[in-house]
């Protein structure tokens, strides 16, 4: 226990977070000085700095800190202080006062990475492979077999392997007795008939690794999607054009040389998605009653200052109206209630019906009828 977190238990520390600014999240925190570190301010400064980015991340993660608390390090959070002051003051002894800006956006994608790598039973994908390209067909009930007996499902797999370790992840691959798609889900109903599927394995998502032919570029194309089985939908997806011949199938040389980087930039892709707090968050519509025309950029902005909401966009506008599609971390029902509680400057919503898909509210300004 550094010396910080010490006082914190006996003496007590005193902590503060404003509001978001331009520059990173305000802190402020104090602490009475130890004996022995009255000589050592500088180390000092930097333990209450690293206690005011734990107890921002404690805030921030609740119960899931304790697993990514041993990464937590000194050195570790002073990537994340973006700038600091610090003085000495006295109040029957000598105590110290640190405050600056936290990287609050850095944060928090950490901690949704950190979260993942702790708890990567939650994200394991199921794997489905599927391939119409020339001697290389496969059906999707084949998957498990595949990844034994195919040479490019075995490099696939492999591939996929290596990068998904560093999030610590680990593919699912299961026998299938049925299934009712052969190419990756796009429409509702084929994204409904794979969650089935998916929820019979007891798995929350799946990931879809499709080849064919490409007819405009003379190679084959690459299809590589990821759903989220929670939301029904389709959580990240990519298409690559691969300079890949026929006579390549039979070449492992080949094969990883022309399949190890789009499958790379899709796990890279994956884990901006997860920092982003995207790859779990539910999508419904937001209508709002009753704004003005020209409140629709105010409104969007402050409710894309939330912390609870991933990412927010304008769909459609009426003179006395507008729809939103909002990505949040939580879904409608406990967004409403979030809702409720927030505050907004020169205007209140007032939640008028909740749907598993949409939340209809009413947009008035203090003083005017509700």
């Amino acid at each position: 226990m550094n010396f910080v977190s010490r006082w914190v238990l006996l003496l007590g520390c005193f902590v503060t977070f404003s509001a978001l600014h331009a520059e990173g999240e305000t802190f402020n925190i104090s602490a009475p000085i130890p004996d022995d570190m009255l000589t050592q301010t500088g180390k000092f400064a930097m333990d209450l700095k690293h206690q005011a980015v734990v107890n921002w991340l404690k805030s921030e993660m609740k119960d899931k800190y304790a697993a990514v608390e041993e990464k937590v390090t000194p050195e570790f959070t002073e990537k994340y202080v973006l700038d600091f002051t610090r003085r000495k003051f006295f109040s029957g002894k000598p105590f110290m006062e640190v405050k600056g800006h936290l990287d609050s956006k850095g944060l928090k994608e950490w901690a949704r990475i950190a979260s993942v790598k702790s708890e990567s039973t939650s994200l394991n994908p199921l794997l489905v492979l599927s391939s119409d390209f020339p001697d290389n067909s496969i059906s999707p009930e084949s998957t498990s077999e595949k990844v034994e007996s195919s040479k490019y499902a075995k490099i696939v797999r492999t591939l996929l392997d290596a990068s998904l370790a560093k999030l610590n992840v680990n593919l699912k691959i299961v026998p299938f007795t049925r299934f009712p798609l052969s190419k990756p889900a796009r429409t509702k109903n084929e994204i409904a008939a794979l969650r089935e599927i998916g929820l019979s394995t007891d798995s929350k998502t799946a990931l879809w690794v499709h080849l064919s032919s490409c007819y405009s570029c003379g190679g084959a194309k690459l299809d590589l999607y990821l759903y989220n089985f929670d939301q029904s939908r389709i959580a990240t997806a990519d298409t690559e054009d691969l300079a890949l011949a026929q006579s390549d199938m039979a070449s492992e040389a080949r094969l990883n040389e022309t399949l190890a980087k789009p499958i790379s930039d899709f796990v890279q892709r994956l884990e901006q998605v997860i920092s982003k707090g995207a790859l779990f968050s539910s999508v419904f519509h937001l209508v709002v009653k009753g704004i003005p025309y020209t409140s629709h950029n105010v409104l969007e902005d402050a409710l894309a200052k939330l912390d609870y909401v991933v990412r927010i966009s304008l769909r459609s506008m009426e003179p006395d109206g507008a729809e939103f599609e909002v990505m949040s971390s939580v879904g409608p029902a406990e967004f409403s209630e979030r809702l409720g509680r927030s505050q907004f400057s020169g205007f209140n919503l007032k939640v008028l019906k909740i749907d598993s898909d949409a939340l209809t509210v009413r947009y008035w300004k203090p003083g005017s009828s509700s």
